[in-house]
């Protein structure tokens, strides 16, 4: 019983950190379609959580950068720029930092 809820109080822990993070995380399964998101996601791109998650980050990333996306993601952690659309069309440069998670085969962000 203490062990779970140790484990409770992480998760916890964990989750207001990832969504207090000034940084967007987003994780991608391995067809790029958005598994996870958090808040600033929304914060930043004025994109709703629920209504992006299972569509491919590639629906998100200005048409310049959309080829490039996937290859980032399948490769070792790496650092790129690419441009997101707003959800009022103006495009929004971020610095990523990928990370292919190879306990799922998901790919981070």
């Amino acid at each position: 019983m203490i062990i779970k809820k140790n484990e409770l109080k992480s998760k916890g822990c964990l989750q207001s950190l990832v969504n207090c993070t000034h940084e967007i995380i987003f994780e991608c399964d391995q067809d790029g379609n958005l598994t996870f998101l958090n808040q600033s996601w929304e914060r930043y791109l004025g994109l709703s959580i629920s209504a992006s998650l299972g569509h491919p980050i590639s629906k998100f990333v200005c048409e310049e950068d959309k080829g490039n996306i996937l290859s980032y993601l399948r490769q070792e952690t790496q650092h790129r720029e690419i441009r997101f659309n707003h959800a009022n069309g103006t495009p929004m440069w971020f610095e990523l930092t990928f990370c292919n998670n190879s306990v799922d085969g998901n790919y981070l962000a």
